[in-house]
């Protein structure tokens, strides 16, 4: 007996020297705050298009003449900056952005009237989009490192266009210019993911209607129509897709 107590009581001391085996705890993922500033750069494409219907009367067209649509493409890429607070998973920002653009088009239509219809003349119209700025505010729904989100607010850009009529031998025989700022409204959303605790990635859709705008475009050929002007309605929609970057300072995130 005094053999066994000896052994039992040795099995209980070396089993109680054994290391313990450490419970595996899983990884938790990591969840990003949105919380804070943040300003980024992007770069995208852009394309829409423009109608115009001739309010004034010219030599080449009638007073109510509905031109052709003229299709406009283009790269765009610029700034934006803005601020995000979240409550739980929803993200509430404001964000303003600014792109530099290379949208334009080119549409070729022969003229509706002609004082010599035996030489027949083409109009050819070239409307360029100069820029492109948005101040939206934004609600998105946040989940680990992703946010997806929605968009909307004002929008306006700056647009060029000239006019070029030439006859059956391609010579130009009037040439009309003209520029005007135009404003409207925009929707759109997209995803963005955090890479880092600072950095970001997003993709983002936007539709930008700017409404229907009287303007003008002066003759500059020497002649005697040098200086007339004609008008006509105008209206612009856009879509554009754009690929950006943040760099979020989290300021007053938790």
């Amino acid at each position: 007996m005094g053999v066994a107590v000896v052994l039992s009581t040795a099995g209980t001391a070396w089993a109680a020297d054994m290391p313990v085996k450490a419970h595996s705890v899983s990884a938790v993922p990591p969840v990003t705050n949105w919380t804070g500033l943040y300003v980024g750069g992007h770069i995208g494409y852009g394309w829409g298009d423009e109608k115009n219907v001739a309010t004034t009367g010219s030599a080449n067209f009638a007073a109510g003449h509905v031109f052709d649509p003229t299709d406009v493409n283009g790269i765009i890429g610029g700034g934006q900056f803005g601020a995000n607070f979240q409550v739980g998973s929803w993200v509430l920002g404001l964000e303003g952005e600014y792109s530099a653009s290379g949208i334009d088009g080119r549409r070729s239509e022969p003229t509706e009237l002609n004082p010599q219809p035996n030489l027949p003349r083409t109009s050819t119209s070239h409307p360029e989009v100069d820029w492109l700025a948005d101040v939206t505010g934004r609600v998105g729904y946040s989940w680990g490192n992703w946010l997806v989100y929605a968009k909307g607010g004002g929008v306006w850009t700056h647009t060029k266009g000239s006019s070029v009529v030439s006859n059956a031998v391609n010579a130009a025989l009037a040439t009309t210019v003209g520029s005007e700022d135009r404003s409207g409204w925009l929707v759109g959303g997209g995803v963005e993911w955090a890479i880092s605790q600072n950095w970001s990635a997003k993709i983002e859709y936007n539709y930008m209607d700017f409404g229907t705008k009287g303007i003008s475009r002066t003759n500059i050929t020497p002649g005697p129509n040098l200086g007339n002007v004609n008008l006509r309605d105008s209206s612009l929609t856009l879509n554009t897709i754009k690929f950006g970057v943040n760099y979020r300072f989290n300021w007053g995130a938790m």
